[in-house]
């Protein structure tokens, strides 16, 4: 009996055999003395067999890597062939890492499950040079290991095509989200009192004149009255949100794009699915409810390796949206103060009441002053004891009829004294 045939009728109920996996996949396992899978491996293989969405966590060394990527491998084998046409064996699974060195390690794991089969395999990363890496792209794989800055190089220059990836891998996406796909992105929080938010996005457009610029905000409402605060301070801006039609974001996007407007103000629901060549600065105007977000708004910028700044606006009610966040991430953000901004430097306008200066931004209403209320003659003034007259007896409380008043009089109503 060949070893094919050995490894195929293997009938240990605990072994690799159990999941249907080809003669040639058991016999690779069989060359690497694998027996009995591990706990991730059990729950992990039958679901992405069956084609499931599955994410998986476990401790280094359980054996993840073939928890992912035997299952996708005894898939990938209806497309097998010895073709030497490269557009025969186009990238069908892409499996993305946040190290070179996790990613030379997977490339090794998963070439030697498929060193029998006709499938390709090829990995690409930083720190070296490209032309043994495109090579290998253009000669065609169906599995492709990558880190994302290196891969956004092939595909910038063409070197590669994912029009036919069929299966996405993000091997310890956590770090992924963090690190991987954002490689070129400053993240900034700043903490300021919540009613000069209004002002900080201000100063911060104007300390990056004409560069497109999304903000997010939490509400329908809270999008549009920015944009029209905005507007009125001589920055072009428009909002996005689920309240207008398909073919009114269409026509925002667009003036957006070709620079009519260069301030963008959306909420995520609107934003879902946005996509912005060169986008360089983001601001959250207030922290999202949901930390994912976050990672989704900041991901609008720093796209296709172009470089980019997030900036988020935080006061102390945030804190635990900024917590969430921190969590994550597995990131600790801390939030600074921005440099040469002073809200608090404001002159008064003469005759316009509520109004303010500031000689670096021009007029500002500023919502964090509040007004004095006017006061109110009964109740604000204290209580003083009529005087008797010289001759008089002052009657008792008791004695005293009680006067009746209007309920208006007594609310600080009362008619107006005449001449």
């Amino acid at each position: 009996m060949s070893d094919l045939q050995t490894a195929a009728s293997e009938k240990d109920s605990g072994g690799f055999s159990q999941f249907g996996l080809s003669s040639e996949i058991l016999k690779a396992l069989a060359d690497l003395g694998y027996k009995t899978p591990t706990p991730i491996q059990s729950k992990a293989i039958p679901h992405v067999l069956e084609g499931k969405d599955v994410m998986g966590a476990a401790q280094t060394g359980t054996g993840k890597t073939a928890g992912y990527s035997l299952p996708v491998l005894q898939s990938l084998l209806y497309f097998a062939n010895s073709s030497v046409s490269p557009a025969r064996h186009p990238v069908r699974m892409l499996v993305l890492v946040p190290t070179r060195e996790l990613a030379d390690q997977v490339y090794e794991d998963i070439r030697s499950y498929a060193k029998y089969t006709t499938l390709r395999v090829a990995v690409v990363f930083g720190g070296i040079d490209m032309s043994t890496q495109t090579g290998a792209l253009r000669a065609g794989c169906e599995v492709l290991i990558a880190t994302p800055g290196r891969l956004l190089d092939h595909v910038q220059q063409k070197n590669v095509s994912l029009n036919q990836t069929q299966v996405l891998i993000l091997d310890e996406a956590d770090r992924m989200l963090d690190m991987g796909f954002l490689p070129d992105l400053q993240r900034i929080v700043y903490h300021v009192e919540d009613g000069d938010k209004g002002a900080l996005v201000e100063f911060l457009l104007r300390k990056h004149p004409n560069e497109q610029t999304l903000v997010f905000t939490n509400t329908k409402l809270g999008a549009s009255r920015l944009a029209r605060w905005l507007e009125r301070k001589g920055i072009k801006a428009s909002a996005i949100h689920g309240d207008r039609t398909q073919q009114e974001r269409m026509a925002v996007l667009e003036s957006f794009r070709n620079g009519e407007v260069n301030v963008l103000v959306a909420t995520d629901v609107a934003a879902r699915g946005l996509h912005i060549e060169d986008l360089p600065f983001v601001i959250n105007f207030e922290l999202p409810y949901v930390a994912e977000d976050y990672v989704h708004r900041i991901g609008r910028t720093g796209r296709a390796g172009a470089q980019g700044t997030a900036v988020s606006l935080y006061s102390d009610k945030d804190a635990k949206l900024l917590s969430e966040i921190e969590k994550l991430t597995c990131k600790k953000l801390s939030p600074v103060e921005p440099e040469g901004f002073n809200p608090r430097a404001y002159t008064v306008k003469t005759g316009n009441a509520g109004r303010y200066e500031r000689p670096e931004l021009g007029p500002y209403h500023s919502v964090g002053l509040k007004k004095k209320k006017p006061a109110d003659p009964w109740f604000d003034r204290p209580y003083e004891p009529e005087a008797v007259p010289d001759g008089e007896k002052a009657e008792s409380p008791a004695s005293v009829k009680p006067k009746a008043k209007p309920l208006a009089f007594l609310l600080g109503g009362g008619p107006k004294k005449s001449g």
